[in-house]
């Protein structure tokens, strides 16, 4: 008809109207929201400048913690590990002495070499080596290259006072190691001139006298009260030095934590900032969130997102205010341009409707909520299937249940997938009508027991589009809708109706798809007398309907195919050519 010419063409050049409408929507918008606007630039900009503040003096405050507890392991690990190599020293040359074990005396010269940077390093020194060493020969854990305890304290950048009360420890404690050497001497037999008279200081001390070993000299020496308060005067600095990096990680702390104090004043009022905007926020985030809602209940998902909800509101805005402006008019007649959310042409689609067999005659005398649940299980089944399938749902109107497969492109268009296209509508028909026998009829003395469904479908461009603001309904329009929901009206239970012409579009797969074997002329309200054909089955992937068999299945309320409870077998009258003949079951429990 001419309305629906100039409905499609109305549409399919809608794209060239919406730029300019949207424009102007969006200054008229802006005007009205100026002050929302820089009220809303103020606290962005308060909460992005607290952010930036925030963020470097957090990195300061970070950076200094990191120091401070690099300080303090530093502190712990290089005290410890010169506390532990004393005591093995220690230990080592008292067990040579007391056993004659020559294995200690080779303990305690490595000890020595790896204090003084000339053997590797265990990894992590300051922990236990040694015992975990001597236990099974296996270090217990990986060396390191050397490093001399001395050159490794330097580098922890401790301060003057600590660096002084560490080497004080280090003399002390390689004065000790030669006393130490003299009692693992006298063990072997070897001991220094008595008589130092014209001797050089390394001739001095070298062990260059023989005697016969002095066993009992050698305990004496390293268990004697000499002994001990050398050891003390290890420790003493140790100590102080141990109170003095102490005293320094608490200063680092207490600049820390007054760095902290300023950052929580800052967050506090960027806080206070962000609270503000939140609050400024709270009902436009609410109704935004209830129009996302609305669309992506209402519209496809594809449709969905190239939509935004300021576009929408604000077009909404818009095309009320010219609906207000012409009910001013008082019938004058006045050129209205209303504002077009989306529209879409689309070069080929494959349209289908289909409806409920008997559904008015079913409704007569049927409760209403009878008849709405029907109707809710029926379109959850072909809601669920459809998404198999990968066809899109449009609108249920009454018991009619229109879907599509679009091609959203020219390359989408091409003939191949065009058939391939046709093939799954068809698919999805059959296989829609075979699972509306899964329904049960309401009415009790009803031919049919279970529903029957019956189809119309037809391929060719058509115009999509958003229509209306209220309750936005994504819709098709076009002769290639109007044909397929005329097809529909003039079709037959369990078949799919298509004109004639049709057929050519199904390409190649046309071979799998069966048919009546006559062609009807059948007339058609606003297209006139065409020829047409019934789709009875297709049998491209081994089953007529294109599905899994649902014969003892049914549909329950969790939307998934399950077994069903012990049942009574009631068979059906014997199904249409082309159709599996089946035996539907049914619950004894439910009236």
């Amino acid at each position: 008809s001419k309305a629906t010419v100039s409905v499609l063409n109305w549409l399919t050049h809608a794209h060239a109207h919406t730029h300019h409408t949207h424009t102007h929507t969006h200054v008229d918008v802006r005007t009205m929201s100026t002050t929302a606007t820089k009220v809303n630039f103020a606290l962005n900009s308060v909460v992005i400048t607290g952010l930036m503040v925030c963020v470097v003096i957090g990195g300061v405050l970070m950076e200094e913690a990191r120091e401070a507890a690099l300080l303090l392991a530093n502190t712990k690990e290089l005290a410890q590990e010169l506390r532990q190599s004393s005591d093995d020293l220690t230990r080592f040359i008292r067990t040579y002495t007391v056993t004659g074990n020559a294995s200690y005396w080779g303990y305690f010269q490595e000890v020595i070499k790896i204090r003084n940077g000339e053997a590797p390093l265990p990894k992590q020194p300051w922990r236990n080596h040694w015992d975990l060493y001597i236990s099974d020969g296996q270090a217990p854990r990986e060396y390191l290259p050397p490093a001399s305890l001395l050159d490794r304290m330097r580098a922890a950048k401790f301060s003057d006072a600590e660096m002084e009360l560490l080497e004080e420890a280090k003399r002390q404690s390689d004065a000790l190691i030669d006393l130490e050497d003299v009692a693992a001497h006298a063990m072997q037999g070897l001991f220094r001139p008595n008589d130092t008279a014209g001797l050089t200081e390394a001739e001095a001390r070298a062990f260059s006298v023989e005697a016969p070993a002095n066993q009992t000299l050698a305990m004496q020496l390293v268990h004697s009260i000499p002994y001990h308060v050398w050891k003390g005067r290890i420790m003493r600095p140790l100590d102080d030095f141990a109170a003095v990096s102490n005293q320094r990680v608490l200063d680092a702390v207490d600049a820390n934590y007054r760095l902290n104090l300023i950052l929580v004043v800052v967050l506090g009022c960027m806080l206070a900032s962000l609270i503000g905007l939140l609050l400024f926020y709270f009902v436009k985030v609410r109704n935004d969130a209830q129009v996302t809602g609305l669309l992506t209940t209402m519209l496809p998902l594809r449709v969905v997102e190239s939509v935004s909800v300021r576009d929408f509101g604000e077009l909404r805005a818009l095309a009320s205010d010219h609906a207000r402006k012409l009910r001013k008019s008082r019938g004058v007649v006045t050129h209205v341009e209303f504002p077009v959310l989306y529209s879409e042409f689309l070069p080929m689609a494959w349209v289908a409707f289909t409806d409920v067999v008997g559904f008015t005659s079913m409704c007569r005398g049927t409760p209403a909520k009878v008849v709405i649940s029907i109707l809710n299980e029926l379109f959850s089944i072909l809601d669920v299937e459809a998404m198999s399938y990968g066809i899109e749902k449009i609108k249920t109107i009454g018991d009619a249940f229109m879907c599509a497969r679009l091609t959203t492109s020219e390359l989408q268009a091409e003939e191949g997938n065009i058939a391939k296209d046709g093939a799954l509508m068809v698919k999805y028909l059959l296989r829609a009508m075979h699972l509306a026998r899964c329904v049960r009829n309401p009415v009790p003395d009803a031919d049919n027991k279970f529903l029957s469904l019956r189809a119309g479908l037809h391929v060719g461009p058509v115009a999509s589009g958003i229509v209306g603001f209220e309750r936005p309904l994504y819709d098709l329009f076009g002769d290639t809708v109007n044909t397929a929901a005329r097809l529909e009206a003039s079709g037959r239970s369990d078949r799919v109706h298509v004109m004639a012409t049709t057929m050519t579009h199904f390409g190649e797969t046309v071979k799998d798809i069966a048919v009546e074997n006559v062609t009807t002329q059948v007339e058609l309200k606003g297209i006139g007398e065409v020829s047409t054909q019934l789709i009875t089955a297709y049998r491209g992937d081994g089953s007529s309907t294109g599905g899994t068999p649902v014969e003892g299945l049914c549909f329950e309320d969790s939307f998934e195919l399950r077994e069903r409870p012990p049942v009574v077998h009631h068979p059906l009258p014997p199904a249409p050519p082309g159709m599996p003949g089946a035996v539907y079951e049914v619950d004894s429990a439910q009236p």
